[in-house]
């Protein structure tokens, strides 16, 4: 069973413990990726929470997951409300 929060990982071809190396992480959602840079920049998380109608617990768990997601891919994604989006 895959652990809690995580869903189905189709990376697991028969069972749970043969994994394809061709399987690659699911890049973070546009929405998550702004959480991220404006809790970064130092917005709060409760105020993050309110206006995007989730748990200040949530926040913290989306700031975590993109911060693990792998550096080589994250360096080539665009955060939206960036300059490199706003040209």
């Amino acid at each position: 069973m895959p652990p809690r929060g995580y869903g189905v990982n189709p990376c697991f071809v028969l069972d749970e413990f043969e994994y394809s190396i061709e399987c690659q992480p699911t890049p973070p959602s546009d929405r998550n990726l702004e959480i991220y840079s404006r809790h970064a920049a130092g917005e709060r998380a409760i105020d993050l929470a309110a206006e995007y109608g989730i748990s200040w617990q949530r926040v913290y768990q989306i700031v975590r997951q993109v911060k693990a997601f792998p550096r080589a891919v994250t360096s080539l994604l665009v955060v939206p409300g960036t300059a490199e989006t706003d040209k």
